[in-house]
């Protein structure tokens, strides 16, 4: 090679050699035409699924129809709605959803999991983020808490990163209605069972924690906050064999005998140490009943393999104990007379938002919400004229006929209260209408796009639900709800909350969402008390059980309380 090619840059270099590059004219005209069937196959097989209605929400109104990728000009030109609009391309994409489960399936022939999955031993799964936050870094090293304070862009707010901040500030405002507080951050399977990753870990030298723990514990404690920490007791039924095993295979969350061991032991602590409750107004008496569940887990959901394959994780098997109410056939009409039963109502939609693509999360069930106006009850009852709607929009991980419902599209469906049914809907994820101020303001209802169908419920037969106004709160997140809402896909009546209930004998209130327990319970508190619904009131005791993962990854935002209607009177008293 001659020297003066050797003293040149190798950008210039390369651009000789290709700007010499023969190719021939048949070559050019294959690549050309592959390169732009590639380009606009995709974007034409999107718009036909649209138009064919296999697309939720796909453009049509009016009669008109429009595709998605005319949606970019539906907004103002900022980089908010450029990010949304790029993220929900990609959520609805047709050819992403039938190549991506495909190309997994080959990806774990050669022992890969995806981002969110990693393939132990003995065909069991773990969850990415779980793993992350034991190899991580200590969670509460000044270093860490301002890089994750400095973490926020264009694309998503900064988080408030202290977890024992956020719990000592809560703790300060419950303490001001004489409500106290126990924390029980909730170990995660790799905690318990490293060696199903690696051999390397000894089994025995468990449960495994953040450099940051110990700091964390100790710290709440000096700050006079109760927590109940269930992994050295789940630990120690590991080793003895006592529960085999103590987290689901395919799932991030613990199995029913396990749970159900945390909520005897939180029990006796709170019966030890808690605080004096005071013996329900009403007696209160429940069943239980055993009732086996066969599934598979949020983690293998994860993996989005195409429908049918199992790659070598089979379904599991728990044994659930439900809580029923202890009531008889004699009392079942009365119970059902105190409810006001579905009602048919014909409304205009205003307001819809959208639910996932089926196989883009792991929950099977999601809940769309619906702001409808000139509403009208088709027996001529007196209804509000504009009310707020929660429906299934995916169910069993596919699109329900909500999810083609549209704007402006005028609906027939039946109601009932949502306050009847919440404990049964509450804590499936759904999409809240959050920048519609009248849909904030509106009543709350349960609807039905069919007529309602009680024949899976025996007659006279209840599942337990939350009482509102029961002295025990429990704040959750999906370990207090895998056995109580049917969109985790494990049955329902037999969680956490159940499980205290029944140790307690006395009812219990919950507000419990799937994900982000550092904030989300938290937030949903302080909604419903700005909305006139003090969740608080009355209430002796709060109980907030949240992922061990949210100490290194949540957000730990202070959320201020709104006063309680006393302190606000008081305080408009003494401003007069």
């Amino acid at each position: 090679m001659p020297e003066r090619r050797l003293n040149q840059p190798r950008e210039q270099q390369a651009n000789a050699e290709l700007g010499h590059t023969d190719v021939s004219a048949p070559v050019k005209v294959m690549l050309v035409t592959v390169f732009l069937t590639t380009i606009f196959s995709v974007p034409l097989v999107q718009v036909v699924a649209e138009w064919r209605g296999e697309v939720p929400d796909n453009g049509r109104a009016g009669g008109l129809f429009a595709p998605q990728i005319f949606d970019v000009f539906k907004q103002a030109p900022t980089l908010d709605h450029f990010t949304r609009y790029e993220h929900e391309l990609e959520d609805r994409s047709v050819v992403g959803h039938w190549i991506l489960p495909r190309m997994q399936r080959v990806l774990m022939a050669l022992g890969v999991g995806n981002d969110s999955t990693l393939l132990g031993q003995d065909g069991w799964l773990f969850f990415a983020d779980d793993v992350n936050h034991l190899a991580g870094r200590a969670f509460l090293s000044e270093d860490v808490l301002l890089s994750r304070a400095r973490a926020g862009d264009h694309t998503q707010d900064a988080v408030q990163p202290d977890p024992v901040k956020a719990i000592v500030h809560f703790k300060q405002q419950l303490a001001e209605r004489d409500i106290e507080l126990v924390i029980v951050p909730t170990p995660l399977k790799p905690q318990l069972y490293p060696e199903k990753l690696t051999p390397r870990y000894d089994p025995e030298r468990v449960p495994l924690r953040n450099p940051s723990y110990a700091s964390f514990h100790e710290r709440l404690s000096a700050a006079g906050v109760t927590v109940f920490d269930p992994a050295p007791l789940l630990a120690q039924h590991k080793r003895e064999g006592a529960i085999d095993p103590v987290y689901l295979r395919t799932d991030t969350h613990w199995t029913p005998p396990a749970m159900q061991a945390v909520a005897a032991s939180l029990v006796e602590h709170l019966k030890a140490h808690g605080p004096s409750l005071p013996e329900p107004p009403e007696p209160v008496e429940y069943r239980t009943r055993e009732v086996e569940h066969t599934s598979r887990g949020d983690i293998f959901h994860m993996l989005t393999l195409p429908d049918g394959v199992d790659a070598g994780y089979p379904a599991e098997t728990v044994t659930l104990r439900q809580v029923l109410p202890a009531i008889g056939m004699d009392d079942a009409d009365e119970a059902v007379g105190e409810t006001v039963a579905p009602f048919e109502i014909e409304a205009r939609i205003d307001e819809i938002t959208r639910p996932p693509r089926p196989g883009t999360v792991a929950y099977r069930d999601a809940l769309v919400s619906l702001f409808l106006t000139d509403v009208e009850a088709v027996d001529g009852r007196e209804v509000d004229t504009e009310l707020l709607i929660y429906t299934f929009g995916m169910r069993d991980n596919e699109w329900t006929s909500a999810a083609r419902l549209e704007r402006g599209q005028r609906v027939r469906l039946w109601i009932e209260p949502w306050q009847q049914v919440e404990g049964d809907y509450g804590a499936i994820q759904r999409t809240d209408i959050t920048d519609h101020l009248e849909a904030l303001m509106a009543r709350e209802y349960w609807g039905h796009l069919q007529p309602p169908d009680d024949a899976e419920q025996a007659p006279g037969e209840r599942y337990w639900s939350p009482d509102r106004d029961a002295d025990v709160l429990l704040i959750g997140d999906s370990f207090s709800n895998i056995y109580s809402g049917e969109a985790l896909g494990w049955g329902r009546s037999a969680g956490l909350a159940e499980q205290l209930s029944l140790l307690l004998q006395r009812p219990v209130d919950t507000i419990i969402i799937d994900g982000g327990g550092a904030v989300a319970g938290r937030r949903q508190l302080a909604a419903d008390i700005a909305r006139g619904r003090d969740r608080l009131d009355g209430k002796r005791l709060v109980i907030w059980q949240f992922a061990n993962r949210e100490l290194s990854q949540g957000d730990w935002a202070l959320i201020d309380l709104p006063k309680h209607q006393q302190d606000q009177d008081a305080q408009a008293a003494g401003t007069r």
